[in-house]
Parts: structure tokens; sequence; C-alpha cells
């Protein structure tokens, strides 16, 4: 793992095929819990990166994986993830930290089985409605998205009663943002339109 854990910190083009054979090893490895003292560190070190969604498509699997035995061979690690001020993430700019932090949290949540974090449920709504209380960049909103989109994936219907309010709320206020957006750019062309046609009509006085 000595010579491992550079090629995965490594996301240019020419390392590709190191960086999947990494991923491919530190997979297979990792399902052991015994060797979990080997990779936990680096693993989280990686999986808090600012380059660590910088993969090519093969290798999510594999990282899937290696996140997925992570939490389940750590007990409290899930917990501590979603318990993760954003302010942990000091390689990212201020403002990108709250919504990268998310983006760790759902692809978390998505590297597990099915209701694999159902009884985590009430941490999670926790954890999103503070996010909406302290307000929302546009990147933070549509990771709030990707976040509802695993949360249908991962749990089943009957655990999510709870957390539809907040969903629906979402996307009530998303479409009425999209609506604001679509009318003023129509005032806007309207505007622009007649604005033309007034420079282009003929001089009276001539």
């Amino acid at each position: 793992l000595y010579y491992v854990f550079p090629s995965l910190r490594n996301h240019s083009a020419y390392n590709v095929p190191s960086f999947r054979a990494g991923a491919q090893l530190l997979s297979s490895l990792s399902g052991y819990a015994y060797t979990k003292r080997a990779w936990k560190k680096e693993v989280l070190d990686l999986f808090l990166d600012p380059l660590f969604f910088q993969m090519e498509i093969a290798c999510v699997d594999q990282w899937k994986s290696i996140v997925d035995h992570l939490l389940t061979h750590e007990k409290t690690m899930f917990k501590d993830l979603m318990n993760m001020q954003s302010s942990s993430l000091k390689l990212f700019a201020n403002y990108e930290q709250k919504a990268m932090l998310l983006k760790r949290q759902a692809f978390a949540i998505f590297s597990g089985e099915v209701d694999q974090y159902h009884l985590f449920l009430p941490l999670i709504q926790e954890r999103l409605t503070e996010n909406l209380r302290v307000g929302q960049t546009p990147a933070v909103a549509a990771q709030m998205f990707l976040f509802f989109r695993v949360l249908l994936l991962r749990i089943s219907p009957q655990h999510l009663t709870s957390l539809w309010p907040i969903m629906v709320t979402e996307m009530i206020h998303a479409f009425l943002q999209l609506e604001e957006d679509l009318t003023e750019e129509d005032h806007s062309k309207n505007a622009s339109k007649t604005s033309k046609q007034k420079s282009a009509a003929p001089d009276g006085n001539c």
C-alpha cells in the first residue's frame, strides 16, 4: 500500500491505468476487516480530497466498495461523517465546503445496500434541515437534490415518510425559482425586441 496511495492521489490522465489498478487492489484488500489499520486513515483522506470525484466511470464501483468497507468496518464512521462540519474540508474554498460535504455524504449512502442506513434517517434528516435553515447557494441546492435522489434509491419508501415534506417543499421552491427566472428572461427578451423595433422605425420628421 506504500506504493498504492500515491497513485490514488494522482488524478492526471497519464496515471489512469495506475489509479485503476490501485483502486481494484484497495477494493479487494479493504474487504477484510483485519486490514483496516493499514488503509482507513488514507482512504478517509482520499475521500475528502477535492479531486476525489475526478475518476473514470470504471473506478466508481471500486470506490463504492472501498467507502462501504470503510463505513462498515468502522462502526462510528458513518455517524462521524454525518456529524462532520463543512469547515473540516479545509482544502476546499469556503463557498464549496458545504456542497462538497453533502456530495460525499450522499456518496457514502449510495455506496451501501438498500436500507443499510435507514436507522440513521433521524440524523440524516437533522443534517438536511440544518443545511436548509442556514440558506443555500446554487451549488448546495444542487447537492441537496442529489442527496434526495440517493435517498430514494437506497431507502425503502416506508422509511421515507418523514422526509417527504422536506423534499416536496424544496421541489416547490425550485420550480417557483425556475418560473421566476423564465419570466424575467421573457421580460428581458420582450424589452430587447421592443427596443430594436423602435430603433428600426422610420423617423416621422423625414
